[in-house]
């Protein structure tokens, strides 16, 4: 029946190439081209600010190290690095603060991974800001829509879904600058399936900002090698025993039915808090009781918090051991705002709280419960006062935000991120528009 099933689909990488083919910014809504600027911008604010965490450094080192031609733009440093250093330095940087954006229906960050790739690519090419945000839009959509038809059986199987299905955007952005015909576009997507990795078991280490670089580099790579002829079997996606069953797909075709005339793009969440975005709706809530009930943890006799199932995977982590790891513990997360940190901000996520005595009383408080009635995007919080008095408040991240008010908030963000000069310069100068990210940044920022 599954082979039936199979034989009368249409082939997946012949879609996305031809999708990839066909982009151009004159032609996608008004909404979508807004949607796309917002992403690189809060790309770029992540990734600035992200320059200093270890991680970031150590692969800068490292790549610094082994030289090569000045090709493309690094974040951080004053000379340019081969595409492929650049690549990997720019997309581990931009996802090393876990602050970058979220697609809830594909459940990836998608940005750090498919910006790096373009940005790289644009670099050693010398393309225009227009065909780089082309690059960036159709690999940003390929990311997602693949994610969504590997769906959450994928992701439950212990996949970083993130990096397994945006290796085939960045891919697809590369190939867009590149201007691959569609059939070395077919081969880049195919090469790049053999390169898919990443899992879930490395969160709240370095190597999860680096399996998000290892999907970026080998993205770009891929289209590189089907430039000069290297071809692949491009119905790996839909054989029976190829890409999908070999990783647990759901097949979700449905993810491509209308590929370029509906944006999936347009659906992706940022975030506001300097953490895993599964803790978000948590935090919402929270803060929503703490700022109308006027309440202090010394009030508190117990905190239950209900949450979607599969968060306990995610961000549960018990007794985090360092800040990384706090940045994937609700009972934590939920102690810092109760002890009035700031979790936007990322010195909040230090190793030293771990081991703050107010912090961990408080965790002992908190009580987390999985409930298969609460959504993805949303979480109830439950506070069960000391005078007796119950008080509640669920909270849906997914709830659309009027664009002027998304606008703001983010750049908020960048103020509280990279401070107000930087953020006023990068957020309101107009030559920016008409730039590739990288020349703006080596003339005004580095």
């Amino acid at each position: 029946i599954q082979e039936k099933k199979l034989k009368k689909k249409v082939n997946i990488i012949k879609k996305i190439a031809k999708f990839t083919r066909s982009q151009t910014l004159d032609n996608i809504p008004k909404k979508t081209k807004k949607t796309l600027r917002l992403l690189i911008l809060d790309w770029l604010t992540v990734a600035l600010a992200g320059q200093n965490e270890s991680v970031s450094k150590i692969i800068k080192k490292l790549e610094k190290s082994n030289g090569g031609k000045k090709e493309a733009f690094v974040i951080g440093l004053i000379d340019r690095l081969p595409i492929k250093s650049a690549t990997l330095i720019n997309a581990v940087t931009g996802h090393a603060l876990d602050y970058d954006d979220t697609h809830f229906g594909s459940l990836g960050h998608t940005s750090s991974i498919v910006i790096s790739a373009a940005l790289a690519v644009s670099d050693k090419k010398k393309s225009n800001a227009k065909v780089f945000k082309e690059g960036v839009l159709v690999g940003i959509e390929t990311a997602i829509r693949i994610g969504i038809w590997l769906g959450r059986k994928h992701y439950h199987q212990g996949f970083h879904i993130t990096s397994t299905a945006g290796i085939f955007g960045s891919t697809v952005a590369a190939a867009h600058i590149l201007g691959l015909s569609k059939k070395k576009t077919m081969n880049a997507i195919g090469i790049a399936s053999s390169s898919s990795s990443g899992i879930k078991a490395q969160f709240g280490s370095m190597v999860k900002p680096l399996q998000v670089g290892f999907a970026a580099t080998r993205g770009v790579e891929s289209a590189f090698m089907a430039e000069k002829g290297i071809k692949a079997d491009t119905n790996i996606f839909d054989k029976l025993d190829g890409y999908g069953t070999t990783y647990s797909a759901e097949f979700k075709d449905c993810a491509f039915v209308n590929l370029g005339k509906k944006y999936f793009i347009n659906d992706v969440k940022f975030k506001f808090h300097a953490c895993c975005h599964g803790t978000h709706s948590v935090i919402e809530s929270l803060i929503y009781l703490i700022d109308n009930y006027q309440l202090k943890d010394n009030l508190i006799n117990r905190i239950e918090v209900f949450i979607n199932p599969q968060y306990l995977k995610i961000c549960n982590i018990e007794k985090p051991k360092n800040g990384i790891e706090i940045k994937f513990s609700f009972k934590m997360i939920i102690a810092l705002l109760m002890n009035k940190f700031n979790t936007t901000k990322l010195d909040t996520f230090s190793d030293s709280n771990c081991h703050n005595k107010k912090l961990l009383k408080t965790c002992n408080k908190v009580k987390i419960v999985a409930d298969d009635k609460i959504l993805e995007t949303e979480s109830e919080v439950m506070v069960i006062l000391k005078d007796g008095r119950t008080i509640r408040k669920k909270y849906d991240i997914s709830d659309k935000l009027k664009f002027s008010t998304l606008e703001k908030k983010l750049f908020f963000k960048s103020k509280s991120l990279l401070g107000k000069r930087i953020s006023k310069k990068l957020w309101y100068d107009s030559f920016f528009d008409n730039s590739l990210p990288s020349n703006w940044l080596e003339k005004n920022l580095q």
